[in-house]
């Protein structure tokens, strides 16, 4: 799941720091056996700039606004900077996450 914080035109003056808009990605990895799941998160801050660039995303309703198509199916190849740096940063904590101890899932069944 990748959700952002929203780029608001007629807030842009308000804006109190540069980092203010922040990109979030979130991987729920089901552990079946321990009857549990794992959440990983990413966060990536960015400018208000890269959040008003940011052009392959948008709140649903809005895409006729930013000038994208209805049918526009959203890849990471087609997303800006911030959220390739995000993307990149999510798909490598996946890749190498690893339970060492399963023991510290409780059963309730045993």
């Amino acid at each position: 799941m990748l959700l952002t914080t929203p780029y608001v035109e007629n807030r842009r003056d308000r804006v109190g720091h540069e980092s203010q808009f922040v990109a979030l990605a979130v991987v729920i990895i089901r552990l079946e056996k321990q009857k549990t799941d794992i959440v990983i998160t990413a966060n990536m801050p960015h400018s208000l700039q890269e959040a008003a660039a940011e052009t392959t995303i948008c709140p649903p309703g809005y895409e006729a606004e930013k000038g994208i198509p209805a049918d526009y199916v959203w890849t990471p190849e087609n997303a800006g900077q911030p959220l390739k740096n995000l993307l990149n940063i999510i798909e490598q904590g996946v890749k190498t996450f690893n339970i060492h101890d399963f023991g510290l899932f409780v059963n309730e069944e045993e």
